[in-house]
This record gives structure tokens, C-alpha cells and sequence, in this order.
């Protein structure tokens, strides 16, 4: 359930900087099936999950990797 104070921007700041899922740091009793568009927009706009480390980034460093996936700058370093 979606707490009335619920504030995406709160969740991306937990979120950038670490590699914890978007269900680990919502608030309690609130899962990822309550986020709306508009939040899943604003996430998508200012961070991204790198998918081969798992760690969430601003969306400024994402880079594509050689199969398409959306990758930080230290794993495409690393390729």
C-alpha cells in the first residue's frame, strides 16, 4: 500500500550509490506494483540499474554495452 507521503525522490536517493532493489528501499508495506507511471517515469529519468553490476547510477553515466544493455562507466571500462 502507497503511503499518502510516499516521495520518489527519496527512493532514488536511497537507491543511487547502492545496489539494493527498489522493493528494498520502499517503505514498509509498499511494494513496486504501487509505484505509478509518472514514478517509474522520474526514476527512469534520473537513474539507471547498471545490468551488469546491479548498482544504481546517475542517469548521466549509462553507457551501452556491446549486447545493448545498459551499463556504468566502470563495467564499460571494463569490457
Amino acid at each position: 500500500m502507497r503511503p499518502k507521503n510516499f516521495n520518489v525522490h527519496d527512493l532514488i536517493s536511497n537507491l543511487n550509490g547502492s545496489c539494493n532493489t527498489i522493493n528494498e528501499e520502499l517503505p514498509y508495506g509498499m511494494d513496486e506494483e504501487d509505484l505509478t507511471e509518472e514514478d517509474r517515469a522520474v526514476i527512469n529519468e534520473t537513474i539507471f540499474e547498471c545490468d551488469t553490476c546491479g548498482w544504481w547510477y546517475d542517469i548521466e553515466e549509462m553507457n551501452e554495452s556491446e549486447g545493448g544493455e545498459n551499463i556504468c562507466s566502470d563495467c564499460k571500462n571494463s569490457e
